[in-house]
């Protein structure tokens, strides 16, 4: 794919993380990027951050919008209007890429219109935790259709060919319903639509549900230290490590439900059996 890859990262008030967030992009492998900064009605500090950016950075730009509705989704469309890739990347205020993200993102896309990455989550205790599902799989295909939301901002790609062929693009959602979410139901929603699912870990989600409470320094705080390693591949090798005895457990904790479900399967079907002998003997 020719040209820059565009960057997307919306924000409003996290300008103690936004640059944390915003130089992970910058140090990628893929150096030709379009980093676009929304801010939807963002605060002076988030202001203050995005600016210093732009001055320290030429491929970054600040598209200050006021506040709009929900979480500034028209402001996106905006901000697409005028991006410059052929392929977008969205990253969120709080959150990092380990520095082959894009790369991977855009290999995924070599051969679909839109991609899902393997989604780590840090917990606030240190611990990691992997989600990944398949969207080349119809089946899952049609649950995440029906509501099942599994993809942070962080790890969502697709091409710019793709989203102008899209009925509506970024616009508010529904009260109650995920925006970004509201957003990926239309690439799925067409049949045509190519999708994808990575297979690496290449950036840490930080969930807001998981740090209610938590100011901004709290996060810049949480967030610094992994920052700081990001190029270093004993981090890489840690992460890597925490993500699979992460999902060894959840493994193991599936089949002793699947165990216990099997159990109580055979119990019902030897009641059964007993019913039967008895209403023969009757």
């Amino acid at each position: 794919m020719s040209g820059p890859v565009t960057v997307l990262v919306p924000t409003h008030s996290h300008g103690a993380t936004l640059g944390l967030s915003v130089r992970s992009a910058l140090a990628q492998s893929v150096p030709d990027l379009d980093v676009i900064i929304v801010g939807d009605g963002a605060s002076e500090e988030t202001i203050d951050a995005a600016n210093e950016l732009v001055r320290e950075d030429g491929r970054v730009r600040f598209l200050e919008f006021p506040k709009g509705e929900r979480h500034g989704e028209r402001s996106r469309h905006l901000a697409l209007d005028g991006a410059r890739g052929d392929v977008v990347c969205y990253l969120a205020d709080d959150d990092l890429w380990l520095p082959d993200h894009v790369a991977c993102m855009c290999e995924l896309l070599q051969s679909a219109d839109f991609a899902f990455g393997v989604r780590l989550m840090a917990h606030p205790s240190g611990e990691y935790e992997i989600e990944r599902v398949d969207l080349a799989q119809p089946s899952v295909r049609e649950r995440l259709l029906a509501g099942l939301n599994n993809a942070s901002l962080s790890t969502v790609a697709h091409t710019m060919r793709a989203y102008r062929a899209l009925p509506f693009g970024w616009r508010p959602a529904p009260p109650g319903v995920s925006p970004p979410w509201y957003m990926w139901q239309q690439f799925l929603a067409d049949p045509d639509c190519r999708a994808i699912t990575g297979t690496r870990l290449t950036s840490i989600n930080f969930p807001d549900s998981w740090r209610m409470g938590w100011t901004t320094a709290d996060r810049a705080r949480e967030i610094a230290p992994a920052a700081a390693r990001l190029s270093d591949p004993a981090f890489h090798y840690d992460l890597h490590r925490r993500a699979l005895t992460s999902a060894l457990s959840k493994w193991a904790h599936i089949d002793a439900h699947v165990h216990k479900v099997e159990r109580y399967v055979d119990h019902l079907k030897e009641q059964i059996e007993a019913l039967r002998h008895d209403a023969q003997r009757a």
